[in-house]
């Protein structure tokens, strides 16, 4: 094969994909050449036999029960979305926010508040949070730009550390397999908490962040550039920007009473089902006849296929469910109320389109053996240096998310590598699993190709390519300072003094660091801040 010969040829498929995505601003065909090129290469540059290798992967993608839900997902919440914009409910919404806060600082910071709330799953997060604040940033004049960015960062990274999450389910897990593979007598979730979670620098970093500069109203890199449009012209994206979600197109019902409780009622419906369903799915997935707490129930749906999917599409309908019950009282008739919902439901069409892609070229990725590939160049070497190795466990797992699009796939591949060799190097085992978890998330957050990215491109209504070029700068400085924490904390691996250095030392740093590329970057382009408000 083409790839004994060449592995690395594994590292063409998601490098071109990126580079085009970043050249052309068109996802689309960029994913898909990506995706044919993966399989040209599996297929020994047979290309009749390569396009029918491309047609199944996406095919197979399609029907992965997954996959499928999350499309079914996607499309139902459309349509929530769309029946409340017609009923008006988004404006009263917007109406209600703005007589509350004045400010586009205080509406980012709600905007941030929300999104952390919903700590349990990071697809919850970007659909409430960005559903819900989305009317009410528009009218304060927020960037889609910046509104992505606060989703995106405030999803994956709280997920990603909170024990209540299904992130924590699927982690331990893998961890689990690890240590029996190892046969070591751990518990996972011991050394999971609060040890991982207290060492995963980059997601407090990237929290700490959002909320400096939401607060500060300083921005810089191509962030300022948009802020600054927004502020002086009052446009929320480029004349040239393609959202994702594109509210613009929505109809609203003339002559209605704006009722913000028509907003109000389907996310509550939303989350309400979403929390419940949950629960029930962990329950009956735990096999258990008596109750259990909300923690084994996360825990448990998060070992099944399709269980977080299914909690969250049975939310979305409860949304609908709710929405049009709700409607039909205020005189609304069934039928406006269908083509509303098909109306809002159109909106997740390109956006589907993206995710199926994404998730095709992360199949191309792992059947090439791109994750691998990186991982056998860089570990092995660490045998003799231990002190590197957090760091560089950083760095691959950025590397490999970023190429891959993947957190979740991330972490599947390098935590069987990392673990047996930090425990063979001595190496506290929460030190060796954290970089793995929060580098991964930190290449999530600057992939084009990554589902989560795509999502809160998605609810935030934001051109896609936009949100990746303004999101990369903040998430490299939140990177380039979880690097030098690990360094810190790698001096004396038990030292409880380093890590207090390393953690609130390096949320100081970087808060420092953004002040002033924000102050060099506002002066080098004329601009003067804090932007007004």
């Amino acid at each position: 094969m083409l790839l004994e010969s060449f592995p690395w040829l594994s590292l063409v498929p998601p490098i071109v994909a990126i580079i085009l995505c970043f050249l052309t601003r068109e996802v689309m065909p960029s994913l898909f050449i990506g995706i044919f090129l993966g399989a040209l290469i599996l297929k020994d540059l047979n290309p009749i036999y390569a396009v029918a290798d491309t047609a199944l992967i996406l095919r197979n993608n399609l029907a992965d029960p997954w996959n499928a839900t999350v499309f079914l997902f996607d499309f139902v919440v459309g349509g929530m979305v769309g029946l409340i914009y017609y009923s008006r409910g988004a404006y009263g919404f917007g109406n209600l926010l703005a007589s509350k806060i004045k400010s586009r600082r205080g509406m980012e910071l709600a905007a941030s508040a929300l999104g952390m709330m919903i700590f349990f799953d990071d697809y919850s997060s970007s659909v409430i949070a960005g559903n819900t604040m989305r009317p009410a940033c528009e009218t304060a004049g927020v960037s889609r730009e910046k509104f992505a960015y606060i989703l995106d960062s405030t999803s994956a990274p709280i997920a990603t550390i909170g024990v209540i999450s299904v992130w924590t389910g699927y982690q331990v897990g893998v961890i689990r397999e690890v240590f029996e593979s190892m046969d070591l007598s751990l518990s996972p979730m011991g050394v999971f908490f609060p040890g991982v979670i207290l060492y995963s620098f980059y997601s407090f970093f990237a929290i700490a962040l959002v909320l400096f500069l939401s607060a500060s109203r300083r921005d810089f890199g191509p962030m300022l550039r948009a802020e600054y449009r927004t502020s002086t012209t009052g446009k929320i994206m480029d004349d040239d920007a393609i959202p994702m979600m594109s509210t613009e197109r929505l109809k609203s019902k003339e002559g209605v009473k704006e009722r913000a409780i028509n907003m109000f009622v389907p996310i509550i419906a939303l989350i309400s089902v979403t929390i419940i369903a949950l629960y029930v799915l962990g329950w009956r997935a735990s096999g258990s006849t008596a109750l259990i707490s909300f923690t084994q129930a996360i825990e448990a749906v998060g070992d099944t296929d399709t269980g977080v999917m299914d909690a969250l599409l049975f939310g979305a309908l409860g949304g609908v469910i709710s929405a049009i019950l709700m409607y039909l009282p205020q005189g609304f008739k069934l039928s406006e109320l269908m083509r509303a919902f098909v109306s809002g439901a159109e909106m997740m069409i390109i956006a589907n389109l993206i995710l199926l892609l994404a998730w095709s070229i992360g199949t191309i990725c792992g059947l090439v053996g791109t994750g691998e590939y990186v991982v056998s160049l860089v570990l092995p070497s660490l045998q003799s240096s231990p002190w590197a190795m957090a760091p560089i466990i950083f760095l691959v797992s950025f590397f490999i998310g970023f190429s891959t699009g993947t957190s979740w796939g991330t972490m599947a591949i390098v935590l069987p590598i990392a673990i047996p060799l930090g425990y063979a190097l001595g190496i506290p085992l929460h030190i060796a699993i954290a970089p793995v978890l929060t580098g991964g998330v930190c290449g999530d957050h600057c992939s084009p190709i990554s589902d989560t990215t795509v999502m809160a491109s998605m609810f935030s209504g934001s051109d896609h390519m936009a949100h990746v070029k303004t999101q990369i700068p903040y998430a490299l400085l939140g990177a380039a300072v979880a690097i030098i924490a690990y360094l810190v904390v790698s001096i004396d691996f038990s030292s409880t003094i380093l890590w207090i250095i390393a953690l609130f030392g390096g949320i100081i740093a970087m808060i420092l660091l953004a002040y002033v590329l924000s102050w060099l970057d506002a002066r080098r382009k004329g601009i003067k801040l804090p932007l007004e408000k």
